[in-house]
C-alpha cells in the first residue's frame, strides 16, 4: 500500500512537469461485481489524491482533471454520467467538492503554475457544468494544504495552510454563494493540516500544531476569527520515513473523530463535540464478528457485521463521509478487502466489506445521500502515468 502511495506522488510529479497533456483516450468500461452489485469506471487521470465525490438531492457526483488539448479540464460524473466544464488548469491536484445550496456545487484545487508555489483556486458550477466566474484565485500566497465546508447562506469557508517564514500558518476566506472570495485573514501561527467541520450549526476547525503535531480545535466565527482555542491531545508518534498524509474530521450527534494517515496506517481519537480534552490517539484495528448479532446502522448498504477492536486487523486506509447524523460511516480498506466501518457514540460499531481491495494510491471516499443509500469512490493504479477512477453505489 505505501508503495501504491509513492506512485502516486511520482505521477503527480510527472504531471506538473508536463504543462500541455496529451489527449486521453475514452475510458472503455468493465463490469466487475461487488457486495452492492455492478462497479463503475468513469475517468482516467493521474492523481494521487483521494476522490473528488459528493451527493445531492439528485445522486452522486465524481470530479476529475483529465488531459485536454491544451490544458487539464474539469469534468463532472453526475451518477456516472459525464458533464464538461470550461474550467482549465495549469498542475492541478488536491482537487475537492462541495455541495452549494442552489443546488450546484464549488470545487475547490491546488495548481502548480511552474516556479511558484502552489496557489488555491475555486469555482462556482451549476449541475450543467457552466460556471459564472470560472476559476478564480483565492489568494496570491502559496497554499500548502486545504479544507473546507458549506456554509447556510449558500457559501464556502475555507482554511488552508501556507508555509510563511519561519513557520507554517492557517489563512481563512469566506466564499459568496457565486464564488468570490473575501480577503484572506490570518487564522493563527504554527499551525498545519487544517480540517474543517460544521456540526449543530456552527464551524470548527481542527489543525496539527506544526512543532509538536498535538490536535488543536476552535470555532470559526462569522469574522473570521477563531474563539475557544482547545489543545484536545498530543501528536501520534512517526518513526523515520514516516510521511502524514492528511488529517480528517468526522462526526455522529454526540462525537468527533480525528484520522491521521501515516503511509499505509491509520491514527485515531474521538471525543464529545466540546470536550477540552480527548485520549491518546492510537493505530485502529478492527474485525468483523460474525458470530455477534448484527447492529443496525440505519443505512441502505446491505448486511453488516458487528466490529471489535484489536491488533490482528490493522486498517490502512480510511476517509469519513462529510456531514452530520446518528452513525458516522467512513470508508475503509483492511485485510486486502475495501468496505466501510460505522461509528456512534465515540467507538467503531459495525462495518462491511464490499470489494477486494484495488491497487489504491489514495484513501477512498464515501458519501451518501438524503435517502441513506451509501457510494464509494476510489483511485486504482493502471500504469505508471494514469490511475482509473472507480465507483460503486449500496443502491441503483
Amino acid at each position: 500500500m505505501r508503495l501504491g502511495w509513492l506512485t502516486g506522488g511520482l505521477v503527480w510529479i510527472l504531471t506538473a512537469c508536463s504543462p500541455i497533456p496529451s489527449p486521453q483516450p475514452p475510458v472503455i468500461p468493465h463490469i466487475h461485481e461487488t457486495a452492492w452489485g455492478v462497479e463503475s469506471v468513469v475517468a482516467e487521470a493521474p492523481v494521487f489524491h483521494p476522490p473528488a465525490f459528493i451527493s445531492d438531492q439528485t445522486g452522486f457526483i465524481a470530479a476529475t482533471f483529465t488531459a485536454d488539448n491544451e490544458a487539464w479540464r474539469l469534468r463532472l460524473y453526475h451518477n456516472d454520467q459525464p458533464i464538461e466544464t470550461s474550467i482549465t488548469a495549469s498542475n492541478p491536484y488536491a482537487l475537492q467538492m462541495y455541495p452549494a445550496s442552489d443546488g450546484g456545487m464549488f470545487a475547490v484545487w491546488l495548481d502548480y503554475t511552474g516556479g511558484r508555489a502552489s496557489q488555491l483556486y475555486v469555482a462556482h458550477l451549476k449541475k450543467n457544468g457552466n460556471s459564472e466566474l470560472g476559476a478564480v484565485l483565492v489568494t496570491d500566497a502559496p497554499a500548502v494544504r486545504v479544507s473546507a465546508t458549506p456554509l447556510p447562506n449558500g457559501g464556502l469557508w475555507l482554511v488552508w495552510s501556507t508555509a510563511l517564514i519561519p513557520e507554517s500558518v492557517l489563512m481563512v476566506s469566506q466564499i459568496d454563494a457565486v464564488g468570490r472570495p473575501r480577503i484572506p485573514l490570518r487564522l493563527t501561527n504554527n499551525a498545519d493540516y487544517p480540517a474543517l467541520m460544521r456540526t449543530d450549526g456552527r464551524t470548527w476547525v481542527y489543525w496539527l500544531a506544526a512543532t509538536d503535531r498535538s490536535l488543536h480545535r476552535a470555532e470559526l466565527t462569522d469574522g473570521q476569527t477563531l474563539h475557544d482555542i482547545t489543545r484536545l491531545t498530543d501528536g501520534i508518534p512517526l518513526e523515520s520515513g514516516d510521511v502524514l498524509s492528511h488529517l480528517s474530521i468526522g462526526a455522529d450527534t454526540t462525537h468527533a473523530y480525528a484520522f491521521w494517515q501515516v503511509g499505509a496506517q491509520v491514527w485515531w481519537t474521538s471525543g464529545s463535540l466540546t470536550a477540552q480534552e480527548w485520549d491518546s490517539p492510537r493505530r485502529l484495528s478492527i474485525s468483523l464478528d460474525a458470530e455477534r448479532p448484527a447492529p443496525q446502522t440505519g443505512f441502505n448498504s446491505g448486511r453488516v457485521s458487528a466490529v471489535s477492536l484489536n491488533d490482528d486487523a490493522p486498517i490502512q486506509w480510511l476517509l469519513p463521509a462529510v456531514g452530520q447524523s446518528d452513525v458516522l460511516p467512513t470508508s475503509a480498506v483492511w485485510l486486502g478487502s475495501l468496505g466501510i466501518v460505522y461509528w456512534r457514540g465515540g467507538q467503531p460499531f459495525s462495518g462491511q466489506k464490499i470489494d477486494v481491495a484495488p491497487r489504491l494510491i489514495a484513501p477512498p471516499a464515501i458519501a451518501y445521500d438524503a435517502e441513506r443509500d451509501l457510494a464509494l469512490a476510489w483511485w486504482s493504479v493502471l500504469n505508471d502515468t494514469a490511475a482509473s477512477l472507480h465507483i460503486t453505489y449500496s443502491r441503483r
